[in-house]
């Protein structure tokens, strides 16, 4: 059986609860972790991360490392051991993967 995800978002964007779990995130990581939210179970390109995240509007091999490091922190953050939230498809990008998202704060 698939574990309980509820990812929320109070406050001012960059305090988030996973499950029962508070987390204060950086700008650049509330930021993402906003993004992947709007877009929950859709996977959203590295290319697309880079413009709509981080403000790059060309796409290339530096880009392509800052997303993945960017995705890799955040995982470091939010994610127990044992599961994993953001999934990535190969070739194609990344996915957050919840049961339920909640906004009761900002994303910009």
């Amino acid at each position: 059986m698939d574990e309980i995800i509820l990812i929320q978002l109070r406050g001012d964007g960059r305090d988030f609860w996973v499950n029962d779990r508070e987390i204060r995130l950086s700008k650049q990581e509330a930021k993402l972790l906003g993004y992947l939210m709007k877009n929950a179970c859709r996977v959203c390109s590295i290319s697309e991360i880079a413009k709509n995240v981080m403000g790059h509007a060309e796409y290339n091999r530096y880009t392509d490392s800052m997303v993945r490091a960017a995705v890799v922190r955040l995982r470091k953050r939010i994610e127990p051991s044992s599961y994993c939230y953001i999934h990535n498809t190969h070739g194609h990008g990344y996915y957050l993967r919840a049961n339920r998202v909640s906004y009761s704060g900002w994303i910009k």
